[in-house]
């Protein structure tokens, strides 16, 4: 019932107390502020106290921006990961002012995910629960543009990883909504993650399907992703699966692709053994 003839009554008292050098006192002061209306004290203290020498304080205004914090406050508390003792309280106030940002700011972040000040501040982890943020908010706002930014950097990161199967699943949503242009950057990567998943038969499929609009040349990026593939294959992986997923191809008239017939018999020379004696074989 008394609180607003408190302010008015304290706030001067605690507007001095922020220039005393005592850290009792500038902490005092900062709580005094922030009980007076946290928003305005937080949009006042940002500026000069985010680094003040005492921890207590910089905690108070990182939970602070957390509550009522906005995008003014990401750029500060992003250089607070890291920092022992207020990397965990700052990214979880990141997170809380991302959830309740719209996607103008989302998008904005999206894209310096990969600037020199993020790259190497943002875990992995970070990342991924940054931009599972961003898609909610992209998918639920029908913002189609952002949603295929985030899941171009989503399938980057779940590719790094090794998350082949959801690294597929970003690759495969920006193939079928994405354009033209975007489908041709796509669909080597797709293939790629098909290959070291392994799963040689969406391979095949995919590659099946790029037959069925032409030849493909030798010089192609599909052509080159298989290539990469089957000259430094990962541990384990079978590439006599692939070549034959390939050779199964079903082209109604092979003299229309004549390219790729060549090229597959390259590879089929040049890579595939047989079960019993693991030789190259001379054809399939």
């Amino acid at each position: 019932m008394c609180r607003a003839e408190a302010a008015e009554l304290y706030r001067p008292l605690f507007e001095k107390g922020l220039s005393d050098e005592a850290d009792l006192v500038r902490e005092a002061a900062v709580d005094g502020l922030l009980y007076i209306n946290r928003a305005e004290a937080l949009a006042n203290l940002r500026g000069g106290f985010v680094n003040d020498r005492s921890i207590t304080i910089r905690k108070k205004l990182i939970d602070a921006a957390g509550e009522v914090g906005g995008e003014e406050d990401l750029v500060w508390l992003v250089d607070k990961i890291g920092v022992n003792g207020e990397g965990e309280p700052a990214w979880q106030s990141i997170l809380k002012i991302l959830r309740r940002s719209g996607t103008g700011v989302l998008a904005n972040w999206v894209a310096r995910l990969e600037s020199e000040t993020l790259r190497d501040r943002l875990s992995g982890e970070q990342k991924l629960a940054f931009l599972e943020i961003a898609e909610q908010k992209a998918a639920g706002e029908n913002n189609t543009v952002m949603l295929s930014s985030v899941s171009r950097a989503l399938a980057d990161i779940y590719k790094e990883r090794g998350d082949f199967e959801a690294a597929a699943r970003y690759l495969g949503m920006l193939n079928e909504t994405g354009t033209a242009e975007v489908k041709k950057s796509v669909v080597p990567e797709l293939l790629d993650v098909y290959l070291r998943w392994p799963k040689p038969e969406l391979a095949a499929e995919l590659v099946a399907n790029c037959l069925l609009e032409g030849d493909i040349d030798p010089n192609s990026a599909i052509v080159r992703a298989i290539d990469a593939f089957l000259v430094e294959p990962p541990e384990g992986t079978d590439t006599n699966a692939v070549l034959q997923a390939m050779a199964g191809i079903e082209i109604r008239n092979p003299r229309t692709r004549p390219k790729w017939q060549v090229q597959l018999k390259r590879w089929i020379q040049r890579f595939g053994k047989s079960e019993s004696s693991g030789k190259p074989e001379s054809g399939w």
